[in-house]
């Protein structure tokens, strides 16, 4: 799965294995929309994905594409008393391996600002046509991906992506109502048209 909030994730006992895949991989990762988030809190690789050899090989045939993606993939261990980053948006798998029967960790989340490579990555990931996303599904993508960025006081990176929403879905009563929002506070001529 995915999440769109940065964590710091400490383990107090045992060891924690992660594999992690930037947010770039998505379309290789199968994402699953939820009917909360449709940029695909989780995804629909099967469970214990990584019994797929780096190859490809061993992973049931509708998944071919996971095989490059793994090869791609960060694995790493984080042993008792060690802290990992996990960035906005990175898809992660998570092993826990117990010491003295038990595995215990602590995670502290905070809003992301999500690096302007990470916000591309997410905004191809909607348009892409081999993509997870139905055409129906695109508009409460962009809506959702410019909600977000617009309580963060994001109003130039919230813009475009409020208007392509309306593009798409133009009685987006709540795309409509955050754009507004953005023009009072910040003026049309501040905001941009297009995501950089």
């Amino acid at each position: 799965h995915r999440d769109f909030a940065e964590n710091l994730h400490l383990v107090v006992q045992g060891r924690k294995r992660f594999l992690l895949f930037a947010p770039n991989e998505s379309l290789a990762l199968y994402p699953r929309p939820e009917p909360a988030n449709r940029l695909g809190h989780a995804t629909s690789m099967p469970a214990g994905a990584r019994t797929c050899n780096d190859d490809g090989s061993g992973c049931p045939a509708p998944f071919a594409r996971f095989g490059a993606a793994r090869q791609r993939a960060l694995d790493c261990t984080v042993q008792e008393g060690e802290m990992l980053f996990l960035p906005s948006a990175w898809w992660h798998e998570v092993e826990s391996h117990a010491a003295e029967g038990r595995s215990l960790s602590l995670n502290w989340w905070f809003k992301a600002e999500w690096p302007r490579e990470t916000l591309r990555a997410v905004a191809a990931e909607v348009e892409a046509p081999e993509g997870h996303l139905a055409p129906a599904q695109r508009a409460p993508a962009y809506r959702q991906l410019g909600v977000e960025l617009a309580q963060r006081g994001r109003a130039h990176d919230a813009a475009p992506l409020l208007r392509r929403a309306l593009d798409l879905e133009p009685h987006d009563d709540v795309a409509t109502t955050a754009l507004e929002m953005l023009r009072t506070r910040f003026g049309v001529q501040a905001l941009r048209t297009e995501l950089r």
